[in-house]
């Protein structure tokens, strides 16, 4: 995922603009390390990277279609689809531009445009798309590509370098010559012919690049087409901005204008490179004519000042009131009302925080005498802005590298209506489908066998689909996306556990998965399935029924490793408990064990359905081994195996148990059994729905909860810190937890209960958890896992999540070494991240240096890095 590589210049300066700064010395203040919070790190429905360029298109000429939004970048999935740089909202969700684009680390698209090579002529307009890839779709195209709504075409044999803009100039406005439709960027070929920086399409005959004179010194960062006297005598022209001072063999500072024949500067130009340039008219239908407005990071524009913004009338500069305080990467002039009375405004996208004396979180505009905000704007640079009336009505588009938008989650695009920001929604987020979509098992599985890669979450239930990914009831997430397993499985998941059925044997553990199936893909398996990586199995016959007392449907409704002599010869083994009578072909009554090869019973099982498993050594490194615990069956509802029966522990419960986990525990907490469910009294104890085995007696947890308990585990956020583990509880229509507030998942910490944030909301239920520790023993705290029925997580960090949400400590920006400040020990790991594989840096660990969140570790984040280091 993490390529770290050094871009070219121009992208470095678009995030780094202010230039490198000096290191401080050492001894920088410690920062308070992080507090745990809720991460949305599930939905799939927003882009997966920044954001560069979007455009309106109209994929089928007047057809059905309505016009929808195109948007390039260095992104790999929206929507829960591979998209690769490029992709298609249509106002109900994203969709592909079938593979996109590909060719290296490097890849990315930075500039969209329509072009119609004929004009008013038969032809239908296509959409060009200019960027840093070699190929679309798997053709070769190298920087520049067209989109006809249903294929990708090439434009002759591209460039030999990046194209950052693209724009369609008719230089005889109403005349009969078609228009033409000019790229630039920091190329200095299209195939065989030289075109320094700049080119023009010549589609006759097939189609070939030709130079634009003899081109630009430096970069080409922005194109337009302008008529500098509106219904006047003169045509339109092209307008080109940059980091040149060149243009042809004329002195053009940042600015330059082709007439078809040859270029000319533009008064004095800017004292900064141009990123923007658009035309904005102030008074729509009105008398007064249109201007060239251009963006960057400048201070001057026609030697007069103007604070990154300026606009050209054909004669001379003027600021735009007093301008940004930061950089201007995107200018687009909209017209919320259309032909109404309302004139068209200005709006501005880049790294600013005021507009004149408005604040303005990186998106304003400008209504050609005053600037305003567009509410709380986003929270990181904006890089495109366009607009498009759809069946939500006339809107604003923001794109670029922020992930929220007016205070709310919104990653690298996002929405104004005129009033408020949203996300742009998709049909396919989150987990769903199916009659009752919920999370009920997770567990965590390194299916590669291969310890250098992070373990994936797989996720289990009765959906029928995961991130817009149909998955039968069980689906894969490695941190990016999800997907299928194997084709999944034909009745709901309600267990997981990994396994190595051959021990210390050549086969490497594989994911046993217990529910009510009898199907995992092409392969008949009855309620227990094994899963190597890449293939279904059957698990020696599996489990059934020979009849159905008890009232529930027959199903493994738990799965656990447990290994009955501790350190001692025997091997760990598998043991299943549910609802069932016959474990491969062998009586075993709801609770069996699978030693690889055969199923075996324990003792003369239990007469009604098991829904818990656990293992407990109540003596911790003493003599006695570990012994297994079920919970359910009937009264007293928690049992230990000794060996040779089942015996009931300290009177259990009044009612049913669900969940039990074991804790070896630590020097905080002593050894203990913890188990949940739905009762009110653990050995004649007020003990309301959890409770503690401590191998002599239950002991109440506090007051307990207010409703029932589905899913206990121990969970120590901060790894290695110093911070004890805890245990963590998740149920149903839990508002409460030892009188704390906790919708429906809760921390007991040994002596007292606390909230998660806002807990999981608009639903009854967290229902499942586990642990993933994606770097092991390293430097990345773990995280909580979250799965259930609901569709959102409380503040801090709330916001829509789909059935499944993480809880855990986020490492700050660049701190790579957990100690809370950013200082010279993250600055060694920093070097190890840009060395790539050689320097040895887990992949996962190098994402506190993705500053720009771009999936990738460059210059740009080393500038951000430095500044962050030096204010430390």
């Amino acid at each position: 995922m993490f390529a770290r590589t050094a871009r070219s210049l121009v992208n470095y300066q678009r995030i780094a603009i202010a230039g490198l700064m000096p290191l401080a010395s050492a001894g920088h203040a410690q920062q308070p390390f992080c507090q745990p919070t809720w991460s949305l790190g599930f939905p799939s429905a927003q882009p997966d990277g920044v954001i560069y360029s979007l455009a309106a298109f109209d994929d089928d000429n007047n057809g059905p279609h309505a016009p929808a939004l195109y948007a390039g970048g260095r992104f790999k999935i929206v929507g829960g689809s591979i998209v690769n740089g490029v992709a298609r909202w249509d106002s109900t969700g994203w969709s592909p531009l079938h593979a996109g684009v590909s060719g290296g680390d490097d890849t990315a698209v930075y500039a969209l445009a329509v072009f119609d090579p004929d004009g008013p002529g038969p032809q239908a307009a296509e959409l060009i798309v200019g960027g840093t890839f070699a190929m679309a779709d798997g053709i070769v195209m190298n920087g520049v590509a067209r989109w006809n709504g249903s294929a990708w075409g090439q434009m002759g044999s591209g460039m030999d370098g990046p194209v950052y803009a693209l724009a369609v100039v008719d230089f005889d406005g109403a005349g009969p010559e078609p228009p033409v439709l000019f790229a630039g960027g920091n190329f200095m070929h299209c195939g065989a012919v030289p075109a320094s920086r700049i080119a023009r399409w010549a589609p006759e005959g097939g189609g070939t690049w030709l130079p634009v004179g003899s081109g630009m010194n430096s970069y080409v960062l922005a194109l337009c087409a302008f008529d500098d006297d509106g219904d006047g005598p003169h045509t339109p022209v092209l307008y080109a901005g940059g980091s040149f001072y060149m243009a042809g063999d004329v002195a053009a500072n940042r600015v330059a204008r082709w007439d078809n024949l040859s270029w000319q500067a533009v008064g004095l130009g800017t004292n900064g490179p141009v990123y923007a340039l658009a035309t904005y008219d102030a008074d729509g239908a009105g008398a007064a004519t249109a201007k060239l407005c251009a963006g960057g990071a400048f201070t001057m524009a026609g030697g007069a000042p103007a604070s990154f913004l300026g606009a050209w009338d054909g004669a001379i500069w003027a600021a735009l009131g007093s301008g940004v305080n930061g950089p201007v990467w995107s200018l687009h002039e909209f017209d919320a009302d259309g032909a109404g009375p309302d004139a068209p405004t200005l709006q501005v996208g880049g790294s600013f925080t005021m507009a004149g004396s408005v604040s303005a979180s990186r998106i304003a505009q400008w209504s050609g005498s005053a600037w305003s905000a567009l509410g709380a704007g986003v929270n990181a640079s904006v890089y495109a802005v366009t607009s498009l009336t759809t069946s939500l009505g006339p809107s604003t588009f923001a794109g670029g590298s922020f992930t929220a938008a007016g205070g709310a989650s919104a990653k690298y695009a996002a929405r104004w209506d005129g009033a408020n920001w949203s996300e742009l929604p998709s049909a396919s987020a989150g987990i769903g489908g199916g009659f009752n979509p919920g999370v009920e098992a997770l567990t965590v599985f390194d299916d590669d066998g291969d310890p250098a890669t992070q373990p994936v979450i797989y996720a289990g239930g009765e959906f029928q689909e995961a991130g817009g990914v149909l998955a039968a009831r069980i689906a894969r997430w490695d941190g990016v996306m999800w997907s299928d397993v194997g084709g999944g499985v034909n009745d709901r998941v309600k267990a997981m556990a990994v396994f190595d059925d051959d021990g210390p044997g050549p086969q490497p553990p594989a994911l046993f998965v217990g529910g009510r199936f009898t199907q995992a893909g092409e392969t008949s398996a009855t309620y227990v399935a094994r899963w190597n990586g890449s293939a279904w199995s059957d698990v020696g016959g599996g489990v059934y029924h020979t009849c159905c007392p008890g009232g529930d449907p027959v199903a493994v409704n738990a799965l656990l490793v447990f290994d009955d002599d501790g350190p001692g010869p025997n091997l760990p083994a598998l043991y299943a408990a549910g609802h069932f009578t016959v474990a491969g072909g062998v009586s075993a009554k709801q609770v069996a064990k699978w030693n690889g090869a055969v199923w075996s019973a324990l003792g003369n099982g239990f007469n009604y359905p098991i829904y818990a498993l656990a293992a407990f050594d109540s003596d911790g490194d003493g003599p006695s081994p570990p012994s297994l615990f079920v919970g359910g069956g009937a009264p007293p509802y928690v049992f230990k195996w000794t060996g040779t029966s089942w015996q009931a522990v300290g009177g259990g419960m009044d009612n049913n148990v669900f969940a039990m986990v074991g804790f070896a525990g630590d020097g905080t907490h002593p050894p203990g059994l913890y188990a949940g469910g739905y009762f009110n009294t653990a050995g004649g104890v007020s003990a309301y729905h959890v409770a503690r085995w401590n191998g002599q007696a239950w002991q109440a947890l506090g007051t307990g909860t207010s409703g029932d308990v589905w899913a206990l585990t121990i969970f120590d956020w901060d790894g290695p810190g110093g911070a004890p583990a805890s245990l963590y509880v998740g149920g149903s229509y839990m508002s409460s937890a030892g009188g704390v507030s906790v919708n429906n998942i809760a921390r007991w910490d040994g002596s007292a209960w606390s909230a998660l944030g806002g807990g999981v909301i608009n639903a009854p239920a967290a229902t499942a958890l586990a642990v993933l520790d994606a770097d092991a023993s390293g430097n990345l705290p773990p995280q909580l896992v979250v799965g259930g029925y609901f569709t959102s997580v409380g503040p801090p960090g709330g916001g829509a999540n789909d059935r499944m949400a993480t809880w855990g400590c986020t490492l700050a920006p660049g701190d790579a070494d957990a100690n809370g400040a950013v200082g010279l020990g993250d600055m060694a790991v920093l070097a190890g991240c840009l060395a790539g594989p050689a320097g040895a840096i887990p992949t996962e660990l190098c994402t506190v240096f993705d500053f720009d969140q771009n999936h990738d570790v460059d210059l740009r984040d080393v500038a951000s890095f430095l500044r962050v280091f030096s204010e430390n």
